[in-house]
């Protein structure tokens, strides 16, 4: 068998011979033609254990880009504070460096005085 269109007309022929894929039936789309052939043989107890299967799968996948999505913006939300925090000091230590008190820096900056005393 060398080309697909005699792959084709092997298994037409030969389909209810079957009782897994043959060697001869390389490439994904004979596999995966495989696949639902062994699908469609089930009882109507195991499909609906299968279907079951696939819907808590597709749950548990759901769950985790969920998961994932609300990581990742908990992440940005947590490194953007962070970044705004260490520019507030930055803009404290200038403003002290240029002589300004620390109760200008503090209203300035946001910072309390508290916070300011501690980057001195």
């Amino acid at each position: 068998l060398e080309t697909n269109f005699e792959r084709w007309l092997y298994l037409l022929k030969k389909l209810p011979t079957f009782d897994r894929c043959p060697p001869e039936l390389k490439g994904k789309i004979f596999e995966k033609l495989f696949r639902y052939a062994e699908i469609s043989q089930l009882t109507p107890a195991e499909m609906k254990e299968y279907k079951k299967s696939i819907e808590e799968y597709a749950d548990v996948q759901n769950a985790m880009e969920f998961a994932e999505e609300k990581g990742k913006r908990i992440g940005k939300e947590e490194g953007l504070e962070e970044g705004m925090e260490k520019e507030k000091i930055l803009i404290a230590q200038n403003c002290l460096k240029k002589g300004l008190s620390l109760e200008m820096t503090a209203e300035l900056t946001g910072l309390s005085i508290e916070q300011i005393k501690s980057i001195i």
